[in-house]
């Protein structure tokens, strides 16, 4: 018999399904024979030596059972559970090793009738099953083979188990007589599957997550690049509003900014629905109150701030925004992922600040740049290069039959030395100021007026007719000669004249322009001054004495 034990040990080597089956379907039959013969061979017949007559040679009884004993044993020794029902659906016969699984001995398994099974069985989507949808109740009824059926089994004990069921017919003459069932234990492959599935949902979470960061490092460089590149303030708000609705777009929130006062504080920009008021006092803000950065994760443990216009959002941060030493207002961000969110909050903010710093570091180097310091109105170059463009506007619409009319003042006060001399430089520097906030508040956004040199200052006025602009000079020269400027207790009173020369009439040219204006001022001075002259008036009354316009020097006109 050594080799027969060689034999069942090689088996295990291999598949043992491939195998088996043949294996199983001859046991199956001698199982049957075997009760068969118990319940109808006489005792007589049971002692005979029958001969069975099959297709291919006669085989004896006693034959037939060594083969079934040998094939048994076979079974006995195997790690697969297996277990042989009849035709009605009752367990008939069980290997060891099911009984090992299933955690019961033979007589209980052999006890077991359909539908009342002592265990639970689940598919793997964790619904129950009742024995109709069996593998062996399927074998039975259906007739065919049912192959890798992943069931779940609660045993007695409430410990779930995974088994790889498998489940065939067993014909007698094409008639099913009974069914053989086999499964393996594969609960430690399952969990380790399961794991494994936890793991790899945990990774591609993470790597969720990371890619997500990875686009909100990639906007927020985006972002920062944009906000250097923003000629002023409003189109920095209008750029950092559209990121931010991208980089923050499960969230809302807002760029509030300190006034120039700095006793409020207003809403440059928002995204989403944010609950903060348009305007509100600094002191609404706790951020602000304690120049840190404040957060409210829980309304029931944490101190709102007082800036919402209705309710309480869930929970939000309020960061800062300083630069240079000066804040400048404060990031508002909604979101119920404050942890998370609050160092991405802390970046935005920064650089956010940053570039509100370099917009008014830069326009104040400009402002420097193309203004005068003492009245505030722009320079000479900013004037020059202004006209230039603004007679091309005015060229474009005349063309295009707009009619509109540029008109180009030469401004100078009256006696300007004398009142130096009289009261000083500094009450002629007030002068200057007073006079400039004069011609600002008289004249609208579309027109420029600048300090040409000294005394002397300049407007370009754009209007429909030529009428409407020698009006406003004519009112201008009056509310000149009314004003009263206070002076160390006295008041004080100057006069200014005024020469006018419209494009294209009296010029083509920003110096034809301004020469033509600045001989219609010299005329008024010589007039007696405190008056408007139009450049018309100057090359008439240069022709009736047979002088051109070219007569006077640029030097002379202006040391007029």
């Amino acid at each position: 018999m050594g080799w027969v034990i060689e034999w069942l040990e090689s088996l295990q080597m291999f598949g043992w399904l491939a195998i088996l089956i043949p294996v199983i379907e001859i046991i199956a039959i001698w199982v049957v024979i075997e009760i068969t013969k118990k319940n109808q061979m006489t005792s007589e017949a049971q002692e005979a030596n029958l001969e069975v007559l099959t297709v291919r040679g006669h085989y004896s009884v006693r034959t037939a059972e060594m083969k079934g004993r040998l094939y048994w044993r076979a079974l006995e020794l195997t790690f697969e559970g297996i277990m042989f029902y009849n035709a009605q659906g009752i367990v008939v016969a069980v290997n060891p090793a099911a009984e090992h699984i299933l955690g019961m001995n033979e007589a209980h398994l052999l006890s077991l009738r359909p539908h009342h099974y002592p265990w639970r069985i689940v598919t793997k989507e964790g619904c129950d099953l009742d024995f109709d949808h069996y593998p062996v109740a399927l074998a039975l009824k259906k007739n065919r083979a049912i192959f890798n059926v992943i069931l779940g089994v609660y045993l007695s004990d409430g410990k779930l188990i995974w088994l790889r069921v498998n489940s065939r017919p067993i014909l007698d003459r094409e008639t099913v007589v009974g069914a053989v069932v086999t499964f393996f234990d594969i609960t430690e492959q399952t969990t380790t599957e399961e794991k494994l599935l936890e793991a790899n949902q945990e990774l591609r979470q993470r790597v969720g997550e990371l890619e997500e960061r990875n686009d909100e490092i990639e906007r927020l460089n985006e972002l920062a690049e944009q906000l250097q590149n923003c000629l002023d303030a409003n189109e920095a708000f209008a750029v950092a509003g559209k990121s931010l609705a991208k980089i923050f777009r499960k969230d809302a929130g807002a760029i509030c900014l300190l006034s120039a006062s700095r006793n409020l504080v207003e809403v440059a920009v928002r995204w989403g629905t944010p609950v903060i008021k348009d305007t509100f006092a600094p002191d609404e803000c706790w951020g602000l109150r304690g120049s840190s950065l404040y957060e409210m994760i829980s309304a029931e443990t944490d101190q709102c701030c007082y800036h919402f216009r209705k309710g309480t959002p869930t929970a939000y941060i309020c960061i800062p925004m300083s630069a240079i030493g000066e804040i400048l207002g404060f990031f508002y961000l909604e979101t119920e992922e404050v942890r998370t969110r609050k160092q991405l909050a802390i970046t935005v903010a920064e650089h956010i600040a940053l570039a509100l710093a370099n917009l008014r570091l830069r326009e104040t180097l400009k402002q420097q740049s193309i203004k005068d310091p003492l009245t505030g109105l722009y320079n000479r170059r900013h004037m020059e290069g202004s006209l230039e463009q603004l007679m091309a506007l005015c060229k474009r619409s005349q063309r295009d039959g707009g009619l509109k009319t540029l008109g180009v003042v030469m401004v100078d006060l009256d006696r300007f030395k004398a009142f130096n001399d009289s009261y000083g430089h500094e009450a002629g520097d007030q002068a200057l100021v007073a006079f400039a906030d004069l011609l600002r508040l008289n004249l609208r956004e579309s027109d420029l007026v600048a300090r040409y040199g000294g005394e002397e200052m300049v407007m370009v006025l754009v209007d429909t007719l030529e009428e409407g602009i020698i009006k406003k000079v004519h009112n201008i020269r009056a509310l000149t000669e009314s004003m009263t400027i206070h002076w160390q207790k006295q008041l004080l009173g100057i006069t200014a004249s005024f020469g006018i020369a419209f494009y294209p009439r009296h010029g083509e040219t920003t110096l034809e322009l301004i020469r033509a204006a600045d001989l219609a001022l010299y005329q008024a001075k010589h007039e007696g001054r405190n008056r408007v002259v139009i450049a018309d008036a100057v090359q008439s009354s240069l022709g009736n004495v047979g002088v051109g316009a070219n007569h006077f020097s640029q030097e002379e006109v202006t040391s007029q």
